[in-house]
């Protein structure tokens, strides 16, 4: 099964981000939009994992210490893709989160998992294979808003398409020390 750690959103930020990406929509000719059921931020990727693994990840999810806290999101950007981009919204340099971040990479390779040599660019993805019309650029840049959100637990999801659909489903979370659902 295909899996990656993510900070999970709450209804109130998940519709704030739903609003950020009907703002987008007329600036682009074509693209793919997140749902809202989908949007979350990457902790850590580990791609295909067999299911007699699943235990060895959850214990690097409950290895990871941290404090809750609350972050932020703004600052569109774009990776450019010859098929079309992807549009995300950044991470407010956020100390705790690098350290979240860290933690848990240090966990999953004392539980045997390889992590990703990329420094962390934390970011949530809001549209794949998108094309802006000419000029878009500079209208995207002035939609910019800070979307704040509380980090208050690490979850374990699982990747999957049904019916020809992304879906993303929550198969583990691990509460951080006096944290509340994300």
């Amino acid at each position: 099964m295909r899996l990656f750690y993510a900070v999970t959103f709450g209804g109130d930020t998940k519709s704030r981000l739903g609003a950020l990406m009907d703002k987008i929509r007329p600036y682009c000719t074509n693209g793919r939009f997140s749902e809202a059921e989908n949007l979350h931020l990457t902790l850590a990727f580990l791609g295909e994992v067999p299911y007699c693994s699943v235990a060895d990840a959850k214990r690097a999810a409950d290895e990871t210490e941290a404090a809750p806290f609350s972050a932020g999101l703004n600052g569109l950007g774009r990776f450019k893709r010859s098929g079309g981009d992807i549009i995300w919204i950044g991470v407010k340099k956020r100390k705790e989160l690098s350290e979240i971040y860290v933690r848990l990479c240090a966990a999953l390779r004392k539980n045997g998992f390889k992590t990703d040599s990329r420094p962390y660019a934390p970011h949530v993805t809001l549209a794949r294979q998108a094309v802006l019309i000419p000029g878009a650029q500079k209208s995207l840049d002035a939609v910019g808003e800070t979307i704040n959100f509380p980090v208050g637990g690490i979850s374990l999801m699982k990747s999957e398409r049904i019916n020809g659909k992304l879906r993303y489903t929550e198969i583990y979370s691990k509460p951080l020390k006096g944290g509340e659902k994300t």
